[in-house]
Parts: structure tokens; C-alpha cells; sequence
């Protein structure tokens, strides 16, 4: 089963058509973690050696992203603003918007990763170590991660202009699939997944989405 929501988030997630979009924000969550300071639209367009007005275009297709007062971008995906899923990268707290994005983000930036959450429903703490590579350490080892059970719910809600609302808010680390099963009867349009499944298929994804940004 996990196979062919993997595929399907391939499909989502690695369309040439994003591209540059992804270039975005890559290269955005790369400053976030250089610096740990929000990060200006010309900033991230002088660093993609693009107009700040094509950065700007992509950024109003995705109208969850974050900014400061100022204008600057707080983040999309991983963000300086907190959330329940932290995320140590280089020696900077950062956040991410759901529990597969903490798997996903240190995969895209290359970089290893320290990751506390909660279980929402027991309130138990959920930490995980991880390498570009492998998943280095999991406790409790039995939790487990919500993920949307089809990628193309992914595009609909971009469409719509309500990823983080629709999707992210309803991707969690659960403590364990005991735990998790009366909240996944509730919400038919997830699934759950053991963790070091989930990290392993969302590496191949990022894997060939970095190989997709390197030719935009």
C-alpha cells in the first residue's frame, strides 16, 4: 500500500513543470537555516540569480507562506515561527508545518537533523535522529506518521490554496499505530505509516526532486 501513495506523491512532487518552484524553495529553506533570520524577497532572488517579480509569482501560488511584518518570509514547509515539530539543523531550531516535512526537509537540505514532536492525541514526546542516509535513532520506537494516502490530494490543495490547512495540519507522529487507529478511522483521506517506511519513501522522492531542481 505504502508503495503506491509513494508513487503517487512522486507524481505530485516531481512534476518538471515545479521546477524552479522548488528551486524557491529549496534555496529558502537553505537561508533559513544559514541564518535562522527571516529572509527578503530580493535576498532569495539575488541568490537564485532570478527577479525578485519571478520569485514573487511563485510565492502568490502558495498563499500559506509565511512572512514577517516586514514583508520577509518566515517560511513555507520550515519556518522560524513554531509549530509542534522541531527540527534542530545546524544548530538552529527551526520548525516544520507537519510531521513528514521534518522527515522531508533535512533529506532536500542534505543536512542531519534532531526532530521533537508530540503524539496529539497522548501528548507523549516523539524524537527522532536522522542522516541524509538513514534514521539514525527512534523513540519510541513504535510511533508512527500520518501522511495523506494519495499524492494527487497534494495538487488539489494547492489548487486551492490550502495546503498547510487541509493537508499539514493532519500529519502527525502518533506514539503507535494502537494510538493512532481510532484517530485514522476519523480521517479516511490519511494513512498511517511506521516511520523509518515513511523516511525511506519520502528520501527517494526528495532524491529525485533535488535532481529535478539541478536542471531548472
Amino acid at each position: 500500500m505504502s508503495a503506491s501513495v509513494f508513487e503517487s506523491l512522486k507524481k505530485a512532487l516531481v512534476e518538471p513543470e515545479t521546477a524552479f518552484e522548488w528551486k524557491v524553495f529549496h534555496r529558502l529553506w537553505q537561508m533559513l537555516v544559514e541564518s535562522a533570520t527571516p529572509v527578503s524577497l530580493d535576498t532569495l532572488a539575488q541568490a537564485l540569480h532570478t527577479s525578485r517579480e519571478r520569485v514573487q509569482a511563485v510565492l502568490e501560488r502558495y498563499p500559506d507562506a509565511e512572512y514577517d511584518q516586514f514583508g520577509n518570509l518566515l517560511g513555507w514547509g520550515l519556518t522560524l515561527h513554531p509549530t509542534v515539530h522541531q527540527v534542530g539543523l545546524e544548530g538552529h531550531s527551526l520548525y516544520a508545518w507537519c510531521a513528514p516535512d521534518t522527515l522531508y526537509d533535512p533529506l532536500v537540505l542534505n543536512i542531519p537533523a534532531q526532530i521533537v514532536s508530540r503524539c496529539p492525541l497522548t501528548g507523549a514526546k516523539i524524537e527522532i535522529l536522522l542522516t541524509p542516509d538513514r534514521l539514525e535513532s527512534l523513540a519510541p520506537e513504535a510511533a508512527v506518521v500520518s501522511i495523506v494516502g494519495d499524492g494527487g490530494m497534494f495538487t488539489r490543495l494547492k489548487e486551492a490554496g490550502c495546503i498547510r490547512q487541509g493537508g499539514c495540519n493532519n500529519q502527525f507522529f502518533f506514539a503507535s499505530g494502537e494510538v493512532a487507529a481510532p484517530w485514522v478511522s476519523e480521517h479516511p483521506d490519511f494513512i498511517v505509516l511506521p516511520v523509518e517506511e515513511a523516511f525511506e519513501g519520502l528520501r527517494e522522492i526528495a532524491l529525485q526532486q533535488m535532481a529535478l531542481v539541478a536542471r531548472a
